[in-house]
């Protein structure tokens, strides 16, 4: 089912988008909060299509769905993300000219100009766009341990993340 994988995966980021364009400030954080239960819905959407059902949109909501004390720790989880995640971001890149940045034109001369004044950029953007890889696979497999296994947030995170540690050769 690649197009209805396509689909949730559209509809799950143009509803974040939608949402932080529509509040940035509290959209950010909102959205951080939010991805481990997304990411399990479209991990969801896999076992529904194995199960040979069409995978429905409400997946996307899923880990919020259910017994209140599923519901909290994936709410749990989505702060933990999202802590991390902010964190993360304000590490690699609190310290960039955004004010320059933002004035750039788009011309090659002005990008070029830009980096030899901040060559650090590319690092930073590299090492943000890591860091969300390795913490999207952390909140989407303990996405699925709070949701099915019934572990705590913490549990589901440490979990994950010595798994993830012990298999590193396949990382």
């Amino acid at each position: 089912q690649p197009l209805a994988f396509g689909t949730l995966f559209m509809l799950a980021w143009l509803a974040q988008v939608l949402l932080i364009g529509i509040a940035p400030p509290i959209g950010i954080p909102i959205v951080l909060m939010l991805t481990p239960s997304i990411s399990f819905g479209l991990m969801a959407a896999v076992g529904e299509v194995r199960a040979k059902r069409f995978p429905r949109p409400k997946l996307l909501i899923e880990g919020l769905r259910g017994a209140p004390t599923r519901r909290r720790a994936m709410l749990h989880l989505g702060l933990i993300y999202g802590a991390v995640m902010m964190a993360w971001l304000v590490l690699w890149l609190g310290s960039v000219d955004w004010e320059s940045l933002m004035k750039l034109d788009g011309s090659e001369a002005a990008i070029k100009a830009f980096l030899e004044k901040n060559p650090q950029f590319q690092l930073r953007l590299a090492m943000v766009s890591f860091g969300n890889v390795l913490m999207l696979g952390v909140a989407t497999h303990a996405g699925a341990l709070v949701y099915w296994n019934r572990l705590s947030a913490f549990a589901a995170v440490g979990t994950t993340l010595a798994a993830m540690f012990r298999n590193a050769a396949a990382f």
